[in-house]
């Protein structure tokens, strides 16, 4: 082979070969919901996995360093939310009222962690990033970074998306055929459905910029200076992608724009083996098992006491063993059939064969974890997006919804019953 052959060859060769392209990453969530940080603790881990250098302002750092992946540790800074919760404190808001806590109390958080000597530093520094992911819930005070940093910015949303979430990008929105985030409509709505569901658009979209836009505008001024961009602004200019927390199976079809992505269950991974107590409770469960949690934040114990023993009564009448995340140091009148424990892994229970059950509150994490296991579901919502996620199940069928206030025995028992007997 000649010299000229050669070269050709050669310069071929290289034209073929394919090259990659790491970016500087910072990740910012400020939110102390375990829950939500599952979502975002995949995504950054597996973008550091690619070679990309992560930045990570969370309440979680890891306990084992891993490659490319830098916690900016801001844990001790707010309350903790986890399992912190009573059962009145979440039902005594109406959807305005829980809303208006929400923004005030994620407000007063945001800003304590703004403070910390780990997010001073961090806005202190003359570190450049590529890009900035962000979740949007509650008082989104740490915004101004995309200002600051000229840095494009990527929104992760736990839930369906809120109205102002879509509007970022342009995402149709239209009341006409959406159903609201804080109305349990499905997707086929009557005109008096249509209606209500124009008019909490309308309200809530008003009462977000009044109530939570505006001081949290304030509030970024005061940490970003009175140069920075007002916080509406930000989000439309700089979001460059909207990543929710939803799926069309569940949620319903919607028009949506390229920017805007359904990773419903992104948090979702490979089960793990069960510790051994656990593996040796299901597998022996001649009927098979039913497994109680109703998440993080709301504590069990402190349903009333006539609630928990129609809970336990029921328990006790069921074949089937139960499998119960409880908290609390005793449960009274806690039948033989029952095993509790203050901490679950619930995908991988979700995921064993005898597993025939979800007792549920209806948080779309646990939701999405009980379909992809093919786990039907009792849902007893308590607030936020939970009545949403359990109507859509219900329409489904692959749930049936039992209210708190309407939990008996007999109630209770009979929801139970229902999906145990179901031969589907």
């Amino acid at each position: 082979m000649g010299y000229k052959e050669f070269y050709i060859l050669t310069f071929i060769s290289f034209t073929l070969l394919t090259h990659g392209q790491s970016a500087n990453i910072l990740g910012v969530f400020e939110f102390n919901g375990k829950s939500h940080f599952l979502m975002f603790e995949r995504l950054m881990k597996s973008l550091a996995e690619r070679g990309h250098e992560v930045h990570v302002l969370s309440h979680f750092p890891q306990k084992k360093p891993l490659p490319n992946y830098f916690d900016i540790d801001v844990s001790g800074s707010i309350p903790n939310v986890l399992n912190n919760l009573t059962i009145e404190t979440v039902r005594e808001r109406d959807t305005i009222g829980a809303l208006n806590f929400i923004w005030t109390v994620t407000r007063g958080w945001c800003e304590a962690v703004l403070k910390h000597p780990n997010s001073q530093k961090l806005l202190n520094s003359n570190q450049k990033y590529d890009l900035l992911i962000m979740e949007s819930f509650g008082s989104e005070c740490f915004i101004g970074l995309a200002d600051t940093l000229n840095t494009p910015l990527v929104t992760i949303v736990t839930s369906v998306a809120m109205p102002w979430t879509s509007q970022r990008i342009g995402n149709p929105d239209n009341p006409a055929y959406v159903p609201n985030f804080f109305i349990p409509y499905g997707n086929k709505m009557s005109f008096v459905e249509r209606f209500w569901n124009t008019l909490y658009y309308i309200v809530i979209n008003i009462y977000n910029y009044y109530y939570n836009e505006i001081p949290t505008n304030e509030l970024s001024k005061r940490y970003f200076g009175n140069d920075v961009s007002p916080i509406w602004n930000i989000a439309k200019k700089n979001t460059s992608l909207i990543l929710v927390n939803s799926h069309f199976s569940i949620n319903g079809a919607r028009p949506t724009v390229p920017g805007f992505i359904e990773v419903g269950g992104i948090h979702i991974h490979e089960p793990n083996p069960l510790p051994k107590a656990l593996q040796e409770f299901l597998d022996a469960s001649e009927h098979g098992v039913v497994y109680f949690s109703l998440g993080s934040i709301v504590q069990v114990q402190t349903f009333s006491p006539e609630k928990l023993k129609a809970l336990m009564d029921a328990f006790g009448a069921l074949p089937e063993r139960v499998l119960m995340k409880y908290t609390g140091d005793t449960l009274p009148g806690k039948p033989s059939n029952v095993m509790t424990g203050k901490w679950l892994p619930q995908l991988d229970i979700l995921s064993h064969p005898k597993t025939r059950l979800f007792i549920s509150h209806g948080g779309l994490m646990g939701t999405l974890e009980a379909v992809y296991a093919g786990v039907p579901i009792v849902g007893i919502p308590l607030f936020s997006d939970q009545e949403l996620n359990i109507k859509r199940c219900v329409l489904q069928g692959f749930a049936v919804k039992l209210l708190y206030d309407d939990i008996t025995k007999e109630s209770f028992l009979s929801a139970i019953r229902t999906l145990l007997d179901d031969p589907r």
